[in-house]
Order: structure tokens, then C-alpha cells, then sequence
């Protein structure tokens, strides 16, 4: 374990830059990246916990440069969604020390597969 331990991290720059890259092409996804790099290191209930936090950057990050190009219908629902994301997550760091690491996992892979399957067939069929 200790060799696959060393053998991420010396590849964690790498997840990171991936992370970000996906970020500010795509606005999303950069948070699975961080957790492969962090899942390698930590418990994977922390890993979670920081892809959270690298994706808060993140996406700051990508608010700034992106803030020229965002439409006013964007600008008009931002209050919502920010609200209801910070309720979200809130609920969710109060619920994540109460969830079992399995079902977090589990919920972790349908997000991955409903994402990519939701995106598939909208490009594909739609």
C-alpha cells in the first residue's frame, strides 16, 4: 500500500492540473480527479471532504476569469442556485460524518454513471 501511497502522490500534481483544466473548460468534474489523488493518501470520507474544498477554489477560480462571458440569465438565477447549493452543502457536511464510506462510494459511482449517461444520450439522441 505504502508504494501505491507514494506512487499518487508523486502523481497528485498531475490530478491537480487535471482537475483544473476540466474546471475551466467544462465548469465541472474537476472534484473526481482531486478525489483519486486524495483517496489515495486519505480515508476516503476525507477525500471527499477535500475534493470539496479544491472544487470551492476551483470554481472560484473559474468565476473570475469566466465573469465577462456570463449571460444575464445566468446572472439572474445565480441567487438561487447559490443559495440552494449552501444549503446543500451544509446538509451534506453535517450528513457526511453519518454515512457509511460504502454507500458514499455507491453514491459517488451513480453520480459518475447518471452524468455521463444524462450527457451521452443529450448529445447523441437529443
Amino acid at each position: 500500500m505504502k508504494d501505491k501511497s507514494r506512487r499518487f502522490s508523486l502523481l497528485s500534481p498531475l490530478f491537480a492540473l487535471g482537475a483544473g483544466l476540466l474546471n475551466g473548460l467544462l465548469g465541472t468534474g474537476g472534484g473526481v480527479p482531486l478525489w483519486f489523488a486524495a483517496s489515495a493518501r486519505q480515508e476516503r470520507k476525507r477525500a471527499f471532504a477535500t475534493s470539496a474544498t479544491g472544487v470551492l477554489l476551483l470554481s472560484a477560480l473559474s468565476l473570475l476569469l469566466s465573469a465577462k462571458s456570463i449571460t444575464p440569465v445566468i446572472t439572474e438565477l445565480t441567487p438561487l442556485f447559490l443559495v440552494a447549493s449552501l444549503l446543500g452543502g451544509a446538509i451534506g457536511g453535517l450528513l457526511l460524518g453519518k454515512i457509511p464510506t460504502k454507500w458514499l462510494n455507491g453514491i459517488f459511482a451513480l453520480l459518475l454513471i447518471g452524468s455521463g449517461a444524462f450527457v451521452l444520450i443529450k448529445e447523441l439522441f437529443l
